[in-house]
């Protein structure tokens, strides 16, 4: 699979579960994070595709 072999990719996603855990247990405060990661990925995830 094209997905699981790029790094930038899988970095991009632990991220973000850190961040969704960190902001579900109230670490961080805002989900700012979470929509930027979220931007991140799927903007990869379509040059990916393309």
């Amino acid at each position: 699979m094209k997905l699981l072999d790029d790094k930038f990719l899988l970095l991009l996603a632990a991220l973000l579960g850190i961040t969704l855990a960190a902001f579900l247990y109230g670490i961080f405060p805002y989900p700012f994070g979470l929509i930027v990661l979220s931007i991140m990925i799927f903007a990869r995830l379509l040059s990916l595709r393309g």
